[in-house]
This record gives structure tokens, C-alpha cells and sequence, in this order.
């Protein structure tokens, strides 16, 4: 068994901060760290190249690949990494968006448009993103332009370590 050991730090300075470089956006001070041990069985990793063709960059994580349709909560999932490498001042923006399984949603669907209640989140150049997964969903991936890297790694916490679609 491996262990991963996420940490989340965030530190802003106060907006009266004496310097003005480090000026920050609170009325007050923010230091919040916060650290957990999660013990995990498997971790795999890699890079998709998101394009923009045909609207859509595709599924990549099948939820019914990895656990089936039987997945009760908190036996299966995992925690994902998601990272933008387009270059800092880049343009290449990626959109991280869900289809529930067996749906009649089209996961080739523009989640870049913003009425698409399947997008989650957009990722920025350089921007990255660690969450939980119950593997009960797709995740799908869509760019602002073609060929855009993202790189991913999921911890599982459960005995499978299937599901990535590929790219």
C-alpha cells in the first residue's frame, strides 16, 4: 500500500500590507494549510492532448470502466490531479466537465458553452486541480484550442485502477 499526503496551503496577505508587491485581497491576514494521510492501492498517471475539434475533447475517466454500475458510496473512488501545461501567458484554456453514466447526454457536447450545466470547472495555463472521485461518472475534458496537454494522476483508494479512456 502506498500513502500520498496531500497539503493545500493558502497565504494572503492583508490588503494594508506595508508592502506594496504583496498586497493582498483580504481585510486580514490568511495562512490555512491544511494536511491529511490518505492510504491509497494503486496510482496511475499520464498526459492527454486536448483539441477543440469537433467540439469536444472526449472522456477521460469512464466511472462504469472502474467500478461498474454497483459502486456504493465511499467503497470505491479516488483523487485526481488535473493540470493545464499550456506555458504561463499561454491561451489554451481546458474544461473539466461529468456525464452521468447511461445518460443521454452527449459527452462530444461543447461543455466550453456557458449554459452547459455538465461543466464543472476551467482550467487556466499552469492552473491545476486535486479532488475526490466516486468513479459514478465520466469525467470529460474539452480545450479552447486544439492540442492542449493535460496531465493527470489518480489515486485510488479502492482495488481497481482502471478507467482511463485514453489520449
Amino acid at each position: 500500500m502506498a500513502i500520498i499526503k496531500p497539503t493545500l496551503a493558502i497565504k494572503a496577505f492583508a490588503s494594508d500590507y506595508s508592502v506594496t508587491a504583496d498586497q493582498g485581497p483580504l481585510s486580514f491576514a490568511l495562512d490555512l494549510s491544511v494536511t491529511t494521510d490518505v492510504t491509497t492501492v494503486g496510482v496511475n498517471s499520464g498526459r492527454k492532448v486536448v483539441s477543440r475539434a469537433d467540439g469536444a475533447g472526449g472522456t477521460l475517466f469512464d466511472g462504469s470502466l472502474i467500478t461498474g454500475d454497483t459502486a456504493a458510496s465511499g467503497s470505491n473512488g479516488s483523487f485526481l490531479y488535473l493540470k493545464n501545461m499550456t506555458a504561463a501567458g499561454g491561451t489554451g484554456n481546458i474544461i473539466v466537465g461529468f456525464e452521468a453514466d447511461d445518460s443521454n447526454v452527449d459527452d462530444q457536447a461543447d461543455i466550453s458553452d456557458a449554459g452547459n450545466a455538465s461543466r464543472l470547472f476551467t482550467l487556466l495555463p499552469q492552473e491545476f486541480a486535486f479532488f475526490p472521485y466516486d468513479h459514478t461518472m465520466d469525467i470529460i475534458v474539452d480545450a479552447s484550442a486544439d492540442n492542449i496537454v493535460l496531465e493527470w494522476w489518480k489515486f485510488d483508494r479502492s482495488t481497481t485502477v482502471s478507467g482511463y479512456v485514453g489520449g
